[in-house]
């Protein structure tokens, strides 16, 4: 036997044990262990690889970039390497690096296990939604049942507005996943803006069931009682969500409109006034705002109120315009 042979030999042992470890999720042994084999063969490309996945998982995203460019630099083709460096440079929040790595590992292995959905979620992160369906579409034609590529499949065309699409996605991945909270909110969420208000209930009240606590949950089940016209039971789940989420405005506007609604204006001004505090530039508040104090009787604050709208929104939008409205009623005749 050779020396050369030898060594190999025991870097597979290191690397071996290491993915035993790894796998037991024993992380500190096992980068220990890779490190060994690397030391007796600095080019034994699984276990840069795999220690380049570890420090991943640990946050050392910059010497993974390192390890990972190491393994390409032994076998170009190394589609493995090139996901797993995709993923160190998305970390780092080098995303066109992290493209090509991604895009480098799917033209060596179209049908590789993760590379197309990485991409997607890349994409997703940007925004580009257009290239994030493309990208799942893509991962799932070799996985058609990947749970979380059919949930952010769905959650894409949903921000295009492809809401039949999404729809179609959302069910997919629930008979996928089983009953998923997130999933299920989503889809009320997009029964909403369907109108089809009473499948929103439906699904709603599901994924409470599931997680009671859920914020966006109760929030948009709110909004069905809202639709329904019966604010006295959206009040006490929208109040439960500002307890919980005290900086999430669309809660506490809608809150306190509802609490105007009731004949409590004091607390709807109160939790505007709250709301501004957090973002003083926001039409839908000051709009609110206005509203109230018009109701209370303050009519400067009011015309102050809506005059600050009309003052932010753009000449043809609909605020701009019912502000308009209100501050003519308020305005004295001359």
């Amino acid at each position: 036997m050779t020396d050369e042979y030898l060594k190999r030999e025991a870097a597979a042992r290191h690397n071996n044990r290491a993915v035993q470890l790894h796998m037991q999720g024993n992380r500190r042994a096992a980068e220990h262990e890779y490190r060994r084999a690397l030391h007796v063969d600095p080019n034994h490309v699984s276990a840069l690889n795999n220690l380049g996945f570890l420090l991943i998982e640990t946050g050392a995203f910059e010497e993974a970039v390192l390890l990972l460019q190491r393994a390409i630099g032994v076998v170009p083709e190394n589609e493995d390497a090139y996901n797993n460096l995709g993923l160190a440079y998305f970390q780092l929040e080098q995303h066109e690096r992290a493209q090509r790595a991604f895009e480098a590992a799917i033209q060596y292995n179209p049908s590789h296990h993760s590379a197309s959905f990485n991409l997607g979620v890349l994409y997703q992160s940007r925004g580009n939604w257009g290239a994030a369906v493309d990208a799942y579409k893509n991962h799932l034609r070799n996985h058609p049942k990947h749970s979380e590529a059919l949930y952010n499949l769905a959650v894409a065309y949903n921000a295009l507005g492809m809401l039949d699409q999404a729809e179609t996605y959302y069910h997919l991945a629930i008979k996928q996943s089983g009953a998923n909270a997130d999933a299920l909110v989503n889809l009320g969420q997009l029964y909403l803006r369907k109108r089809q208000i009473d499948r929103a209930l439906a699904v709603l009240e599901r994924a409470l069931e599931i997680e009671p606590e859920h914020p966006l949950g109760l929030y948009n089940l709110a909004l069905v009682w809202v639709t329904k016209k019966k604010p006295d039971r959206a009040k006490p789940l929208l109040a439960k969500v500002v307890a919980k989420r005290p900086d999430y405005i669309p809660a506490i506007s809608n809150l306190a409109m509802i609490c105007a609604e009731l004949a409590d204006p004091d607390e709807a001004h109160t939790l505007l006034r709250r709301a501004l505090d957090l973002a003083p530039s926001t039409p839908t508040l000051l709009f609110n705002l206005g509203v109230v104090e018009a109701k209370q009787g303050n009519r400067d604050a009011a015309i102050e109120a809506f005059s600050k709208v009309i003052d932010l929104e753009p000449e043809q939008s609909l605020r701009r315009k019912k502000a308009e409205q209100q501050l003519a009623e308020l305005q004295p005749v001359k």
